[in-house]
């Protein structure tokens, strides 16, 4: 029953852009100068358009590759063209989902214990984390994507009523020339925009539960309403906080508590509610993810054991990384270096694409 909860339902396009647009907006809620590399500033605002425009030359090999396999994700279509690479790309896969989950389960932990609770328990806050997580999971996809969309509209909410909160605080003067710090410096977070983009590498994976063959437009829908919404927080944030913002800790939840002081009490809770409810659900889908691509490895029927192993793997990692801001760093640079969607979103289906056309060649040549 779980097998067909995780790889057989369908999603509509809607609830896949509002699942993609939640996760990405994680990277906001939780942002940390000491474990995060992202210039800020006017710099940022301009890096965000450009990363928005980089995006899509770097994605032609898979909307080449996936347009010829309607229904199919990229690792079944990997499998299908190179049964060894496919392994590979199941065995990436897996890595680059579990790994997300613990970045999540961590940041949640950390979050909580230094802006809300600080004599909370870390073991705790991530076992219970964890678990609600996994409940989740045994919900199945539709459950999470439902949840997503109703999230992703109270935060759309929660956005217009911290513009009207903070309108007061908005200073112009804090936008600066986007080339101050040079134009190695745009082109250094603009490479960002486009490496720190995990869901491209969750987007290539459930296109098989859409219940249309509307990639491209799923992928425009999500990249559009993402960019926007990280634009105009980042824009937010710059004019509200100016260069404090680059140094505080959490400016996001900055923000929402200085609109709480002013008009709406106590609206920082508020904030707490979506940051829970987005880390469960970003988890979640990682997390079902992983699990997909376990199941591929070990070849074995999918049962309730293997989201539960990953789970309690997770767990078992975010409480070490959680006690420990360099391991952190490291975790978080290990994602957002670029390589798992260079190398699972970029390469990958480049060498296939390649494997395709010999393979079309090889006959006609054999009949010459």
């Amino acid at each position: 029953m779980l097998n067909e909860q995780i790889r057989v339902p369908k999603i509509s396009r809607a609830q896949l852009v509002a699942l993609l647009v939640l996760t990405r907006l994680f990277i906001l809620l939780i942002f940390v100068p000491t474990t995060h590399e992202s210039p800020g500033g006017t710099t940022s605002l301009v890096s965000i358009l450009f990363g928005y425009l980089l995006t899509v030359p770097v994605l032609i090999p898979v909307f080449l590759l996936l347009r010829d396999y309607p229904g199919m994700d990229l690792y079944q279509v990997a499998r299908q063209l190179s049964p060894r690479l496919g392994k590979l790309a199941a065995a990436g896969f897996y890595l680059v989902c579990l790994l997300a989950v613990i970045e999540t389960a961590a940041q949640f932990s950390i979050f909580l214990t230094s802006a809300v609770y600080p004599r909370a328990s870390s073991l705790w806050l991530v076992l219970i984390f964890c678990g609600a997580v996994l409940y989740l999971v045994f919900l199945g996809l539709e459950a999470v994507t439902r949840t997503a969309a109703i999230l992703l509209v109270a935060f759309c909410a929660s956005g217009i009523l911290l513009g009207l909160g903070l309108w007061k605080f908005w200073d112009v003067l804090n936008l600066y020339s986007p080339f101050y710090e040079g134009f190695s410096a745009v082109l250094y977070s603009t490479v960002l925009c486009v490496t720190q983009n995990l869901e491209l590498v969750a987007l290539v994976l459930l296109v098989s539960n859409l219940n249309t063959d509307q990639i491209r437009s799923t992928f425009w829908g999500y990249h559009n309403l993402s960019n926007l919404m990280i634009w105009l927080m980042a824009f937010a944030a710059v004019v509200i906080l100016g260069n404090d913002g680059e140094t505080r800790s959490f400016p996001v939840y900055t923000m929402f508590a200085l609109s709480g002081s002013n008009v709406f009490y106590r609206f920082d809770y508020i904030l707490i509610m979506l940051w829970v409810g987005t880390s469960m659900i970003r988890a979640a889908m990682y997390l079902l993810l992983a699990s997909r691509m376990l199941n591929e490895l070990t070849g074995r029927r999918f049962g309730w054991w293997i989201p539960a192993l990953n789970g309690a793997l997770a767990a078992a990692a975010a409480v070490v990384v959680a006690g420990d801001i360099r391991q952190l760093r490291l975790l978080y640079l290990s994602l957002a270096s670029g390589l798992p969607v260079y190398l699972l979103v970029v390469l990958l289906p480049t060498v296939l694409l390649a494997i395709r056309w010999k393979g079309k060649r090889e006959p006609k040549e054999g009949r010459a």
